[in-house]
């Protein structure tokens, strides 16, 4: 273990204090299955002390850290399918409600049994990771460990905020940056879809970094924090997306070789074709629109030099950044204050107007690829999903649709709250409760 000053200790105590409690709640939610939303938040809990250890290395003996790292990934990983699965019920029980034509409901629901069938399988390995865990004795090692240091630092009426604690903030925040920066040129081409994901990745790391590092500089933070939220919600919508195509793909061509093994042949997929096509024209549609309005998100931050400030920011520990002023809408230049001539020059870009197209900033971030841009942080607008709408066509219309997929199965509703849904194959109901939620933290 290398040496990490007392202050820097104070404050991984306080954050994996924090998270770990937060994880402890969801447990038992999680196991009983009721709301979704434990499982995510539990997951997020988890993957925020994933990043908080690998920053926080230095502050506890290596076999513990090896120890700690080794169980949250179990868990992390344990809760990740169940998680995908309840997101994919929750937005075709969304479909079902808001499609117009009906000859796209039997195909939308027979995805849906399939996905219902498959979180049902997946919740014993759920329950066994839960148990895994709590036979470690990792939540209850990481809050002894935490109560401990913090009872320390109180005694000693330590400070979070020392030349090591800054040291080290600016070190990891920075490396995240910079390796979120290596894929901004991806943003000229929508076909970089492994590109797109590792930028996520990148994205969720420097979030998660910032997050940790906020106590440490009394907010100056929290307009960049926004940002980087913005973006990494815009990255996460794109690989939805993606996600969604390859597995329609992947439903369609086993759902055929299914009926084909049990009629004889593939006819009957017919009717389940036009709700297959209808869902993967819907994420198509739905990644080009997200994708362009994350470039020319991008391109406005950059010039904005939104980057660039951040960095300053860390730099500065604690103190005012020299060319940049916070508002109350965020942070912006000095009146008098010139931006540093070297940033003017990475970011190839001066004064635009309001009327820029995405295609104009294509060809921008094309030609600036693989350079470093630094940023300033106007504090944006949260931006929010829209609500799927509530158009249920006729009920006994989608009723209706719904029989042809047996003649002896027939589901009686889909309640606002709850996906019901009958397996026409195996003849077995299996219900469980969804929670629709607003934007979601990833």
């Amino acid at each position: 273990m290398a040496s990490a000053d007392r202050s820097y200790r104070l404050l991984a105590a306080k954050f994996l204090g924090k998270h770990t409690k937060a994880l402890a709640a969801q447990l038992d939610g999680v196991c009983l299955a009721d709301d979704i939303e434990c499982v995510h938040q539990a997951r997020v809990a988890s993957r925020r002390l994933r990043a908080a250890l690998r920053m926080f290395s230095q502050c506890f003996p290596d076999d513990q850290i090896k120890r700690w790292r080794k169980q949250i990934r179990k868990i992390t990983s344990g809760l990740g399918d169940a998680r995908d699965k309840d997101v994919q019920i929750e937005h075709l029980v969304a479909k079902l409600h808001e499609v117009q034509d009906p000859i796209c409901c039997p195909g939308i629901a027979r995805l849906l049994v399939r996905t219902e069938q498959s979180r049902e399988r997946l919740q014993p390995q759920v329950v066994k990771a839960v148990e895994q865990l709590a036979h470690s004795g990792l939540i209850d090692d990481l809050l002894a460990t935490s109560k401990k240091i913090k009872a320390k630092g109180k005694a000693k009426h330590l400070d979070i905020r020392s030349p090591y604690a800054y040291a080290q903030c600016e070190e990891h925040i920075l490396s995240c940056l910079d390796e979120l920066l290596r894929y901004q040129h991806s943003l000229a081409d929508a076909t970089q879809v492994q590109q797109h994901h590792a930028m996520r990745i990148a994205g969720k790391r420097l979030r998660y970094t910032v997050e940790i590092a906020k106590p440490v500089y009394r907010g100056q933070l929290d307009s960049s924090i926004e940002v980087v939220r913005e973006i990494q919600d815009l990255l996460g919508d794109i690989h939805d997306c993606d996600v969604w195509l390859d597995h329609l793909d992947e439903f369609a061509a086993q759902e055929r070789k299914l009926i084909g093994r049990n009629f004889g042949n593939d006819r009957p997929f017919a009717r389940l074709a036009p709700g297959i096509e209808y869902l993967r024209d819907q994420r198509r549609r739905q990644r080009k629109a997200v994708f362009d309005k994350l470039a020319l998100h991008w391109h406005q931050l950059e010039e904005q030099a939104v980057w660039d400030h951040l960095a300053d920011v860390v730099r500065a520990r604690g103190k005012q950044p020299e060319h940049a002023r916070p508002t109350a809408g965020g942070v912006v230049s000095d009146e008098n204050a010139v931006p540093k001539k070297e940033n003017v020059a990475k970011n190839g870009s001066g004064a635009r107007g309001a009327t820029t197209t995405t295609s104009d900033m294509a060809a921008k971030l094309a030609a600036t690829a693989h350079t470093t841009t630094t940023l300033i942080a106007p504090k944006p607008a949260t931006t929010k999903q829209a609500a799927a709408t509530d158009q249920f066509a006729a009920n006994e219309t989608l009723v209706s649709q719904w029989q042809h997929l047996n003649e002896s199965a027939t589901p009686q509703h889909v309640p606002q709250h709850r996906a019901a849904t009958l397996d026409p194959s195996t003849k077995t109901q299996s219900t469980r409760r969804t929670k629709p939620s607003g934007p979601t933290s990833r």
